[in-house]
C-alpha cells in the first residue's frame, strides 16, 4: 500500500498571504510606525515599546524568523487599528476593554529588538500552559482566569483557520472565536457586557466605546470582515475534523481515498481520562509505572499505525496527553508528537512542543523580554 504523503504547494504562497478573511486594501503597505513627533517624551517605556519603523514587508520577515510562521492580513490591520486608538503605546489600545496585544505583536512593538534569544525562547513566548503547538497567543485578557485569545492552525506552513480563546487557570478546553482578529475581538466584547451588565457601568461603557471605534475603523477602511462566530469556513473545516481531541478544537489531517491517514485511539475520552487520573494518582513510582501500562500499550498501536501511514493517531494521543496537562506524561508525549508532526511534514509544531515541555510554565508571566 502506498503511503500517504501530505502535498505542500508553497510556491503560490506570495510573501503577502491575502486571506479573503481578512482582506486589506490595494496599494503599498503602510509602515508600521506613526514618527514620533519633536516633542515626544523618551522615557524608558517608550524607548522599550513605541514601535519600530516597519513596513509590513519587514515585519514579515522578523516573524518568520523569529517564530516560523506567516500572520494573516488581519494580525496586521488590528495592529493598524490599535495605532490608531494610541499611537505611542499601540499594545495597551485595548486595556480599557481588558486586553493587550502580546506574543508577535511584541515584535512589532520592537520588543525583541537587541534581545539575544534563542530559538526556543522565541517560541515559548506567552505561550500558556494548555496551549498546544497549533495555538498561537495575540491577546491577553484577565490574569486571574489566564484567559487569552490566539489564532489556531492545523499547519505551520498555512493561515490560521481560525481564532480561539482558552482559560488557562480553569483547564484545556479551547472556544473557537471567530474567523478573523476583528471577529475574536468583538466577541469577546459581546461576552464581557453580557457578563457585566448594569453591575459596572464604567467598564460597560469602555466596552462600548472600543466596539463603537473598531465598527467605525472597519467601515472607513472598506474592509468587509465577517464578524459572525462560526463562519462558512469553519463549518467546512468542521466537516474534516476526524476527532474533537479533549481540548475540542479538533484535529484535521490529510486522508487519502481510502482514508489512510488516521486510525482512531481504541479508547473512549473517558476511559482514557480514567487511565491518566490513575497515573496521577499514585503513591509510588511502582504504581505509577503500573497505572501506565495501558498507555504504553496505546503508543505500541500507535508505532503499529505509523507503519500504515496513520499518522493521525499518534497526533491524536500526543495532543491529549498534552492537555491533561501532567509532568509523568512530558516524556511520552516527547516520543509521539515530534514524530507525528514530521511525518505530517509540520515539523514547526514538532519543535514548539519540545520547546514548550523544556520549561512549560503555569500563570500568565510568560513574556520572554
Amino acid at each position: 500500500m502506498e503511503c500517504l504523503a501530505t502535498k505542500k504547494s508553497r510556491d503560490h504562497r506570495k510573501r503577502f498571504h491575502r486571506d479573503d478573511s481578512c482582506p486589506s486594501d490595494e496599494g503599498s503597505d503602510p509602515p508600521l510606525k506613526k514618527q514620533r513627533s519633536n516633542n515626544a517624551k523618551k522615557s524608558a517605556r517608550d524607548s522599550e515599546t513605541l514601535e519600530m519603523v516597519l513596513s509590513r514587508e519587514e515585519a514579515h520577515k522578523i516573524i518568520k524568523e523569529k517564530l516560523g510562521v506567516e500572520m494573516p492580513d488581519c494580525f496586521y490591520e488590528v495592529w493598524e487599528f490599535c495605532r490608531s486608538l494610541n499611537a505611542e503605546q499601540p499594545l495597551d489600545a485595548l486595556k480599557s476593554a481588558g486586553l493587550t496585544l502580546v506574543g508577535p505583536y511584541d515584535i512589532l512593538a520592537g520588543r525583541f529588538t537587541g534581545k539575544d534569544l534563542s530559538r526556543a525562547s522565541c517560541l515559548r513566548h506567552c505561550r500558556y500552559f494548555y496551549d498546544p503547538p497549533e495555538f498561537q497567543t495575540v491577546l491577553q485578557g484577565n490574569k486571574r482566569t489566564g484567559f487569552h485569545i490566539g489564532y489556531f492552525r492545523d499547519d505551520p506552513d498555512s493561515l490560521p483557520v481560525f481564532l480561539a480563546s482558552n482559560k488557562a487557570e480553569e483547564g484545556y478546553h479551547i472556544s473557537p472565536q471567530g474567523e478573523n482578529l476583528f471577529a475574536a475581538i468583538m466577541l469577546y466584547i459581546a461576552g464581557e457586557l453580557k457578563s457585566t451588565g448594569s453591575k459596572d457601568p464604567s467598564k460597560a461603557a469602555a466596552l462600548k466605546g472600543i466596539s463603537k471605534q473598531l465598527k467605525e475603523w472597519l467601515e472607513s477602511s472598506k474592509l468587509d470582515i465577517p464578524l459572525e462566530n462560526k463562519t462558512k469556513k469553519m463549518k467546512q473545516r468542521d466537516k474534516k475534523m476526524v476527532c474533537k481531541l479533549f481540548h475540542g478544537a479538533g484535529l484535521v489531517v490529510p486522508l487519502d481515498s481510502n482514508d489512510v491517514g488516521y486510525r482512531e485511539v481504541p479508547e473512549t475520552p473517558g476511559d482514557l481520562r480514567k487511565m491518566l487520573k490513575s497515573v496521577m494518582a499514585a503513591a509510588t513510582d511502582a504504581e505509577r509505572m503500573q497505572a501506565f501500562e495501558p498507555i504504553q500499550e496505546l503508543v505500541t498501536l500507535v508505532q503499529f499505525a505509523n507503519d500504515e501511514c496513520d499518522y493521525g493517531m499518534g497526533l491524536e494521543l500526543g495532543l491529549d496527553l498534552f492537555s491533561f496537562g501532567s509532568e509523568y506524561l512530558h516524556k511520552t508525549i516527547l516520543n509521539l508528537l515530534p514524530l507525528a508532526y514530521q511525518f505530517l511534514q509540520r515539523d514547526l509544531f514538532g519543535e514548539i512542543i519540545t520547546a514548550h515541555l523544556e520549561d512549560r510554565q503555569k500563570g500568565s508571566k510568560l513574556s520572554v523580554v
